[in-house]
């Protein structure tokens, strides 16, 4: 019993640390009296997370879902740079934005341990970038 528990309960976290996607963005830039664009009216700066957990370093079990945030998909490889990229513009473009400028990317796979790495693995790819009219 208390196996199965012990199971359960790090089921919980991994579940928790992997297979999450988020969208952040903040337009509190203008009380600095700063400007993301000079030719455009700047909107917000986006920030988009997606996160998964993968078993012998290419089958993704569950990730975040790149269409939905804060949604989990599963056996979906969306821990890529392009479904980032494409849930920060889809948010950019609902907030009224026509541009992205100064994108910037980050990809990690988490723990550092190589030999782990090919059992067990927590992919995380970061996409932020300023959006404008």
């Amino acid at each position: 019993m208390k196996k199965l528990v012990m199971a359960v309960c790090c089921a919980a976290s991994l579940l928790v640390i992997a297979g999450c996607s988020t969208i952040r963005a903040t337009n509190s830039f203008n009380e600095n009296k700063q400007t993301l664009s000079a030719t455009g009216e700047s909107v917000a700066h986006v920030n988009g997370t997606i996160n998964g957990f993968y078993v012998l370093w290419y089958i993704p079990l569950w990730c975040g879902d790149d269409k939905d945030p804060g949604t989990p998909v599963f056996f979906t490889n969306n821990v890529k740079v392009s479904s980032t990229v494409g849930m920060v513009s889809k948010y950019a473009a609902d907030q009224g934005a026509t541009k992205l400028l100064d994108l910037q990317s980050s990809y990690r796979v988490s723990p550092g341990v190589p030999f782990f790495n090919w059992l067990f693995a927590v992919k995380e790819c970061q996409v932020s970038a300023n959006a404008v009219k």
